[in-house]
């Protein structure tokens, strides 16, 4: 393991433990039946365990980034695959080990996406500029920078749309995953947070496609509630 993925580690160690105590403890280990009991701390201690352990496998399969972004979010993606393979390996559903992880993985998107809302909020108070700016500043800025993100805006009257084309998330998937696990891994814990983050910037986010699910690029079109009530028939 580099120093960089140590680091890593000790930093976000604290933060990933208290998401999984949060997301997962005291929920069914099986999804609908109480009768197989629920979730303790132990189990929760003894997944991430086995989840730190595949992740240094995984992490030594990281291709170089240029973009500091992409490479913090790659480190991300090889720990949330490892999470989700220790939940399967120790009898949990393949689709409710996607849940389960993706609601742990959220805690902890919410909280790193409340810093750029928050800096946003300081320059406007209009919903549409600040979702345009908040999209902007993630777009452009950090996490998900043009060093390694290939995008371009496309401006119109539903308030412009990104077209990622190029997404290393995505293509770590592809590589550390059979076409299917890395489709439902990537779209269960990762493309699908897109939405509860636009809902928490105060819009909506319209999605045709993804990369991962075989599309020619991952559109993002942020769209305010203004902009939905007009839609609205009379």
């Amino acid at each position: 393991m580099t120093s960089r993925q140590r680091l890593y580690r000790l930093a976000f160690a604290p933060l990933v433990r208290g998401a999984a105590k949060t997301a997962i403890l005291g929920r069914n280990r099986v999804r609908g039946d109480m009768s197989k009991g629920r979730f303790t701390k132990a189990e929760i201690r003894d997944l991430l365990k086995d989840a730190w352990t595949r992740f240094e496998a995984h992490a030594a399969q990281i291709p170089h980034e240029r973009d500091a972004g992409a490479r913090l979010w790659l480190l991300n993606g090889a720990l949330i695959i490892s999470a989700i393979q220790a939940a399967i390996d120790r009898g949990v559903a393949r689709n409710y080990a996607i849940e389960l992880v993706g609601d742990a993985a959220w805690i902890i998107y919410r909280r790193v996406m409340m810093v750029p809302d928050a800096l946003v909020r300081l320059t406007t108070r209009d919903p549409a500029k600040r979702l345009k700016r908040d999209t902007h500043l993630i777009m452009d800025v950090f996490p998900f920078g043009p060093k390694s993100y290939c995008k371009r805006w496309i401006d119109s009257d539903r308030g412009g749309v990104f077209l990622v084309t190029r997404c290393p998330y995505q293509e770590l998937h592809h590589r550390l995953l059979s076409p299917d696990d890395a489709r439902d891994f990537c779209q269960g814990t990762a493309c699908n947070l897109d939405y509860p983050l636009a809902e928490m910037w105060g819009g909506h986010l319209e999605r045709s496609q993804t990369l991962v699910g075989g599309g020619n690029f991952c559109d993002f079109r942020y769209v305010t509630k203004s902009t939905l009530d007009k839609d609205l028939p009379d």
